[in-house]
């Protein structure tokens, strides 16, 4: 019965993670990156740095959503 609520409880969390994945990923895609011709590379590099901290804080979570659907596959049924 312990094990139900677990897998029950880790599919939880890995859902949830897997959606805060998406939400930083979303974020990150709506960063405003001015075109490399039109803009001074200082001006272009802000935008694309605060894209790159979103991306890496989506797949930070779309890894740990990923390792804990691994450890459900390896749970006894």
């Amino acid at each position: 019965m312990n094990q139900i609520y677990l897998k029950q409880a880790l599919t939880g969390i890995s859902v949830v993670a897997a959606l805060i994945a998406a939400f930083y990923w979303f974020r990150a895609s709506r960063v405003p990156i001015q075109d490399f011709e039109e803009s001074m590379i200082g001006s272009a590099f802000a935008p694309m740095q605060k894209a790159s901290k979103l991306n890496a804080i989506a797949a930070a979570f779309a890894g740990f959503s990923a390792l804990l659907q691994g450890v459900l596959m390896l749970l006894p049924e």
